[in-house]
């Protein structure tokens, strides 16, 4: 359902005239979860109960929850300006959205109310395109 959402909203964007300085890039952030290794290891690829996005235009970051963790609590260091910011929400309403500023560098941590640790390191600013 959310794909076809998706491709909905993409179709409407393709059809709208846009100007050569509007940027409507969305970046997928890896997210990776702490784990304490066991003395099995699995090495099957795990998908994330959380997905995250940068949308470049307006500066937003959407995260995304494929399951209920209950209350997640993010932090984000801002490593370009030495900022820190916290916020916190409920995984059950499926989405927390935060803006970040561009052309910075970030680390981002993730604590459920579970327990469960995440972690991600992305970069803002404008995308390049190869000429």
């Amino acid at each position: 359902m959310k794909s076809m959402i998706l491709l909905a909203l993409s179709a409407l964007a393709l059809e709208s005239p846009m100007s050569n300085s509007e940027d409507n890039t969305i970046v997928v952030i890896r997210i990776f979860e702490d784990i304490i290794p066991e003395t099995r290891t699995n090495r099957s690829a795990a998908l994330s109960p959380i997905e995250c996005h940068y949308h470049v235009m307006t500066g937003i970051l959407e995260l995304s929850f494929r399951s209920n963790l209950g209350a997640a609590t993010v932090t984000l260091d801002n490593l370009t300006t030495g900022e820190t910011s916290g916020y916190t929400g409920s995984s059950n309403a499926g989405m927390m959205t935060m803006p970040v500023e561009s052309n910075s560098c970030y680390t981002m941590s993730i604590v459920t109310e579970s327990g469960r640790s995440f972690r991600a390191s992305f970069l803002t600013g404008a995308s390049v395109d190869d000429e």
